[in-house]
């Protein structure tokens, strides 16, 4: 998406706002409220469009750059997690019962 294509069509927008708010305030002085709520309405619907289009754009190249570097996958790094998960669930398995319990605190005398 070319920025300065986008940026040249809202001043468009804006420019053509003007001259038509200014037309509007000689001819029905009445509306030019309405119009230039219309036309905030419109600037800002089309400000937010452009933001979101403009941020899923930079997403999508951010996900590409990762998919580059990680070859399209991320399986050796998967591998070794579920390797190492396995060490420390066998290391848990093969402890007695109980050691690592804390030890207990003295009860107060009754």
């Amino acid at each position: 998406m070319n920025k300065t294509l986008i940026t040249l069509g809202f001043f468009f927008v804006i420019l053509v706002g003007i001259i038509g708010l200014v037309i509007l305030l000689v001819v029905r002085p009445e509306m030019a409220g309405s119009f230039l709520t219309m036309l905030t309405g419109l600037l800002g619907v089309g400000t937010t469009g452009v933001v979101l289009i403009y941020g899923l754009g930079t997403q999508q190249k951010t996900l590409e750059t990762i998919r580059a570097n990680t070859n399209g996958n991320l399986t050796a790094k998967e591998l070794e997690n579920r390797r190492l998960t396995d060490v420390i669930m066998a290391a848990y398995q093969a402890e007695p019962a109980g050691a690592h319990s804390a030890p207990r605190a003295p009860q107060a005398a009754d």
